[in-house]
C-alpha cells in the first residue's frame, strides 16, 4: 500500500489508528470485544503475500477474545 505525496499529511498516526486494526494487542483486544459487544460475529483478515506468519498473531489475539 502506498501514499501519494500530496496525501501524506492527509495520513496521520490517528487517521491510521481510527481507520485499521494496526495498533498494539491489548489495545485490538479492547476493539475487538466492543465490536463483539454490539453484535458482531466475524472479522476477516487479509494477509499479505509474505506475511502468512501473522495468522498466528491474530490467533492469539482472537483466543482472548472468546
Amino acid at each position: 500500500m502506498f501514499v501519494k505525496p500530496e496525501e501524506r499529511d492527509m495520513v496521520t498516526a490517528e487517521l491510521i489508528r481510527d481507520m485499521t486494526f494496526t495498533a498494539p494487542r491489548d489495545d485490538l483486544v479492547e476493539r475487538f470485544e466492543a465490536l463483539k459487544a454490539a453484535g458482531y460475529t466475524e472479522f476477516t483478515v487479509q494477509l499479505m503475500p509474505g506475511q502468512e506468519d501473522a495468522i498466528e498473531d491474530w490467533a492469539e489475539i482472537m483466543k482472548i477474545v472468546r
